[in-house]
C-alpha cells in the first residue's frame, strides 16, 4: 500500500514535487498545507487540508512530508513553524527516479532531488535542501541546511556551501570553493573564488555585487 505524504506550500515548486510523487508508486499525496488565509480547497487536483495548525488533527496515517517552497529562507521559516506545532513530524528524502545518487553520500531529512540530478560520492547534504532539475553535486561536497542548487547548476568537488545559500539556474562553482551562509550566486555565474556570508554575487567570473539581509527572498 502506498504511503501517505503531506506537502507544505502551494506554489510552483509544489507543482514539481507533486509530479515527482506521482512517479513514485510507493507514495501517494494525501493533501497539502497552506497558511495563506485566502487558500482554495484544492491544488493540482489534491485537497488543501488547512493551515499548519491542522497537522496535529489529522487522523489518517501519515508517513511524512516535505516543505514544497523554493525560497530557502521561506522554507526554513515554515520548518520552524511545523516544529512548533509538531516537533515529531517526520520529513522524508524524496528523489526522482531519474536522478543518480551515490550510495556513499549522506542526505538530510526534508531534502528533495529532482529529475536528472546527480549527487556523487561522499557528499554531505543537510536538511531541507534542493538539488533541482539537471543539477549536479560532485564528490566530497558539503551543503548546509536549507540550501539549494538550481536547475542546471553544477558544484565541483570539495565545494562547501553554508546554510540558506542559493546557487541559481545554470551557475557553476569550481572545485574546492567555499561559499558562506545566506549567500546567492546569480544565474549563469561562474564561481572561481570563495564568497562570505550574506552576499549577492554573479557574473563570469562571479563578483561581489552587494550584501543581503538574512530574510531577504530571492525568488
Amino acid at each position: 500500500m502506498a504511503k501517505n505524504l503531506i506537502l507544505f506550500g502551494c506554489g510552483g515548486h509544489a507543482k514539481v514535487i507533486i509530479d515527482l510523487i506521482e512517479h513514485i508508486p510507493h507514495y501517494r499525496l494525501f493533501g497539502l498545507i497552506d497558511d495563506d488565509p485566502n487558500r482554495s480547497k484544492h491544488f493540482q487536483g489534491y485537497p488543501i487540508l488547512g493551515d499548519t495548525s491542522c497537522i496535529s488533527k489529522i487522523t489518517a496515517p501519515i508517513h511524512g512530508g516535505l516543505i514544497a517552497i523554493g525560497d530557502n529562507w521561506s522554507r526554513k521559516k515554515v520548518a520552524d513553524k511545523i516544529k512548533r506545532e509538531n516537533k515529531e513530524f517526520p520529513f522524508i528524502v524524496l528523489i526522482h527516479p531519474t536522478a543518480y545518487i551515490s550510495p556513499r553520500c549522506d542526505i538530510g531529512a526534508g531534502t528533495v532531488i529532482m529529475a536528472g540530478a546527480i549527487v556523487n560520492s561522499d557528499v554531505k547534504m543537510g536538511e531541507h535542501c534542493i538539488v533541482n532539475t539537471l543539477g549536479s553535486v560532485a564528490h566530497d561536497t558539503v551543503i548546509g541546511d536549507y540550501s539549494s542548487v538550481g536547475p542546471g547548476a553544477h558544484l565541483g568537488g570539495n565545494t562547501i556551501l553554508g546554510m540558506n545559500t542559493a546557487i541559481s539556474i545554470g551557475a557553476r562553482v569550481l572545485h574546492g570553493t567555499t561559499i558562506g551562509s545566506h549567500t546567492v550566486i546569480g544565474a549563469g555565474a561562474t564561481v572561481t573564488k570563495d564568497f562570505e556570508d550574506y552576499v549577492v554575487a554573479y557574473g563570469t567570473p562571479a563578483k561581489f555585487i552587494r550584501k543581503r539581509e538574512k530574510d531577504e527572498t530571492y525568488l
